[in-house]
């Protein structure tokens, strides 16, 4: 698959664009690490598992809209810190 030797920051304009492959290649690449950012944050497996579906489509919907000059990593971050952020004021 091409997107597998493409940055973060490459797929991220594909994904922005409209390439489906690109955005399952960064949700394939930071499911884990996102899983285990919102675990460590909320300290539930299914509500860390609930938060990264959450990031993930808000991602997915805000990609076109993202600066392209900012880092991929640290937006995808901030969004999934906003989303345990709103969870615990539940």
């Amino acid at each position: 698959m091409r997107s597998i030797q493409l940055a973060d920051e490459e797929l991220a304009q594909l994904a922005a664009q409209g390439d489906f492959d690109a955005f399952e290649e960064l949700a394939r690449r930071y499911s884990s690490p996102l899983f285990k950012f919102a675990f460590g944050m909320v300290h539930n497996q299914e509500d860390a598992a609930e938060i990264l579906q959450q990031t993930l489509i808000q991602v997915h919907k805000a990609l076109p809209r993202r600066n392209p000059e900012a880092s991929f990593r640290s937006w995808l971050f901030t969004i999934a810190r906003h989303k345990c952020v709103d969870h615990s004021r539940k």
